[in-house]
């Protein structure tokens, strides 16, 4: 039998970086995960400026960098003829990354620390959550454990035997996802560009020199759409949209099409006795605002931090680590309400039409509110003559 104080399920972006702050701390941690590097994931691939500096805590920038990310400035929202285009504050930069790139170099740095013991190719059957600790059923063998952190995506294993879940009454909305290699290298912008169609949104992220990943966001009732061909009906929707169809003229596919979906995930709590969810398991809200690594990064430090503490793998009772779950709804409030309000504008195109072009006749507006996204600013202190911009236009 493996034992550990810790056992983390999932070696993706958030498990990985939750096992690595805790072994930084002092703990001896079981990493746990299904499949093998490097892998694919559909992801819209857009690292905030905040999840930056969450990598650079890590030590892990310089290693990110060496796979040749490309930086970008800013997000541009496009609606008819109109391009609003906002510049994130400070001369801030995020990171638009292949996902396999970046899941990658954090599992080297697992794989590099003598207190994780990775385990790839396994796969968690059953989590029975014990009086005296944490005992795993999995495909290579018992592992026991004080507590567990469930890593394991919009799906989680370990969501659903905590009896974490809460059944979510919104719409549902799917991604699909697709890397490209641009005819017009120079043509490349330094912003992740947002399209927004009929029922749907479109995004391409830079990820590379000339390289970018095409994203698209949509209801279930779009997907009735892709019948037996996903790529060719993911194409040809792309085509439909005029200045969609001018930027990605003569690229060429580098990845195979991909789905994800249902992303709407919700949890009742993301903390019980002996469990702490991160990332994708911890819930999804949308991810329309590019903030899925970020937060990740931001719940495995604030995990890992509550989790090395001795009192805790003394008492993990749930009261215990209910702290961790009212610190990560406290540093992801902000983000998680502008992604709530963005969505109620897009449901309704005029509307969201209307704002873009507001925000297109003041760019300086965009920027500010832009700094939500990189953790300068809350929602609530957005200066009031910015809303009366977004709303007026004057």
């Amino acid at each position: 039998m493996i034992q550990a104080s810790h056992i983390v399920v999932g070696g993706g972006l958030a498990g990985s970086a939750t096992a690595l702050h805790l072994a930084r701390l002092g703990c001896d941690v079981v990493l746990l995960e299904r499949g093998t590097f490097p892998r694919e994931k559909v992801c819209g691939e857009g690292l905030m400026p905040h999840g930056v500096r969450s990598l650079e805590q890590l030590g892990l920038l310089d290693g990110v960098m060496a796979t040749a990310p490309q930086p970008f400035r800013g997000i541009g929202y496009h609606v008819g003829n109109t391009r609003a285009e906002g510049f994130f504050p400070h001369g801030r930069e995020g990171l638009g990354i292949r996902r396999s790139k970046v899941d990658e170099v954090l599992h080297h740095a697992c794989l590099a620390s003598p207190r994780i013991d990775v385990q790839t190719g396994v796969r968690v059957r059953d989590i029975h959550l014990e009086r005296d600790g944490v005992r795993l059923e999995t495909s290579g063998g018992p592992v026991a454990g004080q507590v567990v952190v469930g890593a394991d995506g919009l799906q989680s294993l370990v969501r659903r035997k905590a009896g974490l879940i809460r059944k979510h009454r919104g719409r549902a909305r799917y991604g699909v996802r697709l890397h490209m290699k641009m005819a017009d290298a120079s043509a490349q912008s330094d912003c992740v560009e947002v399209f927004l169609g009929k029922s749907l949104e479109w995004y391409i992220t830079p990820t590379g020199p000339g390289e970018c990943n095409v994203a698209m966001l949509c209801g279930k009732a779009v997907t009735k759409r892709f019948g037996g061909n996903l790529h060719a009906s993911f194409m040809e929707m792309a085509m439909a949209e005029p200045r969609l169809a001018r930027w990605m003229a003569g690229a060429s596919p580098l990845t195979e099409t991909r789905l994800c979906g249902p992303l709407r995930q919700e949890v009742s709590s993301a903390a019980t006795e002996r469990v702490l969810l991160v990332g994708d398991a911890a819930g999804f809200v949308d991810a329309i605002t590019g903030e899925g690594m970020s937060i990740a990064l931001t719940e495995a430090r604030l995990a890992a931090e509550l989790l090395a503490q001795p009192s805790i793998i003394s008492d993990p009772s749930r009261r215990a680590l209910r702290r961790y779950d009212i610190q990560r709804r406290r540093a992801t409030r902000s983000l998680v309400w502008f992604t709530r309000l963005v969505l109620l504008g897009l449901r309704n195109r005029a509307l969201a039409g209307y704002g873009i072009r507001n925000l297109a006749r003041h760019p300086e507006a965009f920027s500010r509110l832009l700094g939500i996204n990189t953790g300068d600013r809350q929602l609530w202190r957005v200066p009031p003559r910015d809303v009366v911009r977004l709303v007026t236009g004057v």
